[in-house]
């Protein structure tokens, strides 16, 4: 009799130890070697199947058989329900401050119609404070609310609301803008001569990293920030100018002649006139040559302003973007080996969605580089926007 009990009691252990064993092994095979709640829960539904014609129907072990079948399904639901993270957008914002003393990474949002930044675009600022944790992370709106946990996790990020005469002050861009000031907004390109300004304006007074809000920051920026220049993307097969990435030193010389363009030539209604085509005006005149692909990437140029090498930001032009969200996409990881910032071009990507464990390089990177914002992705709250 005695013997009896001891082989139940035995045998009543070896059946809680397996079903501890299946679910450690259905909790790795999801969240590492399978990280996908369909597969991973049909795992679990044919290793319930095979307890089940194991033990359930034994009357004797019917207890031992209601406990597997609650832990089974209590861990298929707890690992198949998405953690529930919420914005918090209770944010008071600052008066803008720039700390001459440390390095002031710059992101603008002009747009007055938005109530708070989307996913993607706390996404490059997180992405920056996460790279740069050294560095001061300015995003500078016109009303528009940034994630008030964020700026709790990451405290070199600061946000504050413009006031746009305080930005160009002691600057030549003040006389455009207490003259213009009714007309900008008139103008359908308003948002974007705003941004245009704003940038030019804040680099030449403090000096420093501007970036547009549709990028991910993959690298630090320190070895970058000691020169003085700005990126190009190829279209249509010919090089093209691009102001979404500007590095330059406070008070550069360039940006003072930017600035005194802008003002002379600043034109409301022709798209590109004030932003790329300005800096495109500026270069010739300012370097002194009409072949400014050539030269400002050349190592022996006199120019003291340069383009970056392409594959810096836009390893990936704005025709191919669709690659940046193609689902298993990482096969294309290694155009970006020599990449600070990748571009995802939202005027042109906005129509893909974000899937989480889709393996696209944009979830890639966002996982990798905006940790706070991605666990936002498994609600597929970025899907989209």
């Amino acid at each position: 009799m005695e013997s009896k009990l001891y082989k139940m009691e035995n045998n009543s252990s070896s059946t809680y130890l397996k079903c501890l064993f299946l679910i450690i092994i259905y909790t790795f095979i999801q969240k590492i070697l399978i990280p996908n709640p369909k597969i991973a829960s049909l795992f679990s539904a044919f290793a319930f199947l095979y307890v089940a014609n194991r033990i359930i129907w034994n009357p004797e072990k019917i207890i031992r058989s209601a406990f597997i079948l609650f832990s089974m399904v209590f861990f298929i639901f707890v690992n198949n329900v998405p953690t529930k993270y919420s914005l918090d957008n209770k944010i008071v914002s600052t008066k803008f401050i720039a700390n001459e003393k440390k390095v002031n990474l710059f992101f603008v949002e002009t747009d007055r119609s938005r109530d708070h930044l989307d996913y993607k675009q706390m996404c490059s600022i997180e992405s920056a404070a996460f790279n740069n944790p050294k560095a001061d992370v300015h995003i500078i709106t016109l009303g528009a609310k940034i994630d008030a946990n964020l700026v709790k996790k990451y405290p070199n990020i600061k946000f504050s609301v413009a006031n746009e005469a305080d930005i160009f002050n002691n600057t030549p861009l003040l006389t455009w803008w207490l003259s213009y000031e009714n007309e900008v907004f008139k103008s359908q390109y308003w948002i974007h001569d705003l941004s245009d300004s704003i940038r030019i304006a804040l680099l030449y007074k403090y000096g420093g990293y501007y970036s547009d809000l549709d990028t991910i920051t993959i690298r630090e920026l320190d070895s970058l920030l000691k020169r003085n220049g700005l990126g190009y993307i190829t279209e249509f097969s010919k090089p093209s100018l691009g102001n979404g990435i500007l590095v330059f030193d406070k008070n550069h010389s360039f940006l003072h002649d930017v600035m005194r363009d802008f003002r002379k030539n600043y034109k409301p209604n022709e798209w590109g006139n004030n932003g790329p085509k300005l800096f495109m005006r500026s270069l010739q005149s300012y370097c002194k040559t009409d072949n400014i692909y050539q030269e400002l990437t050349s190592a022996s140029r006199k120019c003291d302003v340069e383009l970056f090498p392409e594959n810096f930001f836009y390893p990936i032009n704005w025709e191919n973007v669709k690659k940046l969200f193609l689902k298993n996409g990482l096969i294309d990881i290694h155009s970006f080996k020599d990449t600070y910032s990748v571009h995802f071009y939202g005027k042109f990507s906005q129509q893909y969605p974000v899937k989480y464990n889709d393996f696209s390089l944009y979830e890639f990177f966002a996982n990798k580089n905006c940790p706070f914002i991605y666990n936002f992705l498994e609600q597929n709250l970025i899907s989209k926007i």
